[in-house]
């Protein structure tokens, strides 16, 4: 046996007696967290993946759409740029930010951005959290600022399982001996070859000297391709022996483990309460269409304290636009009185003492608030 085939066959023994073998990861239970808090500063709710619901399945990665609503509530984040920054766990950076702001979003908003997901079979968790960049192109390089790992799985909101396809049913097997044997006759066929190649060159050539050192080379060539899918050949054998001295006694041929959808326990934040939510834009159209309707002041201050005993919350600008609506300052006076303990900012009385044309009836407000307006943070 020449000792290029041996050193094969020794290779082969070797591994067949003492490779380790690698056992494929299987899913477990997580968690996922709807509404998900990130304490003192957003919340984040309804991961929608592929028009779905936030656990998603897939045979192989790329892109997968998502929504998300998000409620941006910082009190203590006023004079900085916010953000809310979505992505993928162990990743170096998070891969989109869904929103951009202040200290607050004026309630839940709607978001839509996409995920890159690698074509490998596992489980791969979307995580959320803040950033505080100049910009949203800035925010994803936060994704581990002050967390070494990035987000943690309690910022969990969301699981793609990649499955991947089964393998494909092996070539007809052939065992090592009868690989090694074909690999012996090849390298045997090489040497002779190779030696006749260097007499006929050796010497001094004609035509048809020529003619065969062009053939003894492309015989060479194909010898080359024919060993090398031999060695290919023997791998996979030697794979197989591996695999199959170590597997369990189940039937049939053996396919690559597939990653199934994990049991997914979906966990509410505890305590959340975003707080008081200001009008939606149509019930706020509505509103002043009835303060519109109204024929006299007095019915028009009725129907304000109408929506407010029912409930209503402003934002400073819907307040400033209720007001816009009275004909009289003293009328703006009462109503912006009536509207300041429900308006859901903080610091909104300069914006409404703005909106009255004489001093006198913007220290009339500033008395009857005792210069104090808005939610306290």
């Amino acid at each position: 046996m020449r000792p290029f085939a041996r050193l094969l066959q020794l290779t082969c023994m070797t591994a067949l007696a003492g490779a380790p073998l690698v056992a494929a990861a299987q899913p477990g239970q997580l968690t996922v967290h709807d509404p998900f808090y990130e304490t003192g500063r957003f919340l984040a709710r309804h991961l929608v993946l592929n028009g779905g619901g936030n656990s998603l399945v897939v045979p192989r990665g790329g892109r997968i759409d998502a929504t998300l609503d998000v409620n941006q509530r910082c009190p203590g984040c006023r004079g900085s740029a916010n953000q809310i920054i979505v992505g993928l766990a162990g990743e170096p950076g998070a891969q989109a930010c869904v929103w951009s702001g202040g200290a607050s979003s004026n309630g839940w908003q709607a978001t839509r951005f996409a995920l890159d997901v690698p074509d490998v079979p596992g489980l791969y968790e979307v995580r959320v959290r803040y950033a505080q960049a100049a910009s949203c192109r800035d925010a994803t390089r936060w994704w581990r600022t002050d967390r070494p790992q990035g987000p943690t799985g309690d910022a969990t909101i969301g699981i793609i399982v990649v499955q991947g396809d089964p393998e494909p049913p092996p070539p007809a097997e052939r065992p090592v001996r009868e690989i090694m044997k074909d690999i012996d006759a090849a390298t045997a066929d090489l040497d002779a070859s190779a030696d006749k190649l260097q007499r006929v060159a050796g010497g001094r050539m004609d035509r048809r000297d020529k003619d065969e050192v062009r053939r003894l080379g492309d015989r060479i060539g194909d010898i080359a391709k024919t060993l090398a899918g031999l060695h290919g050949e023997l791998d996979d054998a030697v794979r197989r022996a591996l695999h199959e001295d170590r597997r369990d006694d189940r039937p049939g041929r053996h396919r690559s483990p597939r990653f199934e959808r994990p049991n997914i326990v979906v966990v509410a934040a505890p305590d959340v309460d975003p707080g008081p939510q200001p009008l939606s834009p149509s019930d706020f159209s509505q509103l002043v269409k009835r303060i519109d309707d109204a024929a006299f002041p007095d019915a028009q201050l009725n129907a304000l304290s109408d929506a407010i005993n029912a409930g209503a919350y402003f934002l400073t600008r819907q307040a400033v636009g209720v007001m816009g609506h009275f004909a009289f300052d003293n009328n703006k006076v009462d109503a912006a009185a009536m509207m300041c303990p429900r308006i859901v900012e903080a610091g909104p009385l300069p914006d409404l003492l703005g909106a009255m044309t004489f001093e006198s009836y913007r220290g009339e407000l500033r008395k009857k608030t005792n210069n104090r307006c808005g939610l306290r943070p």
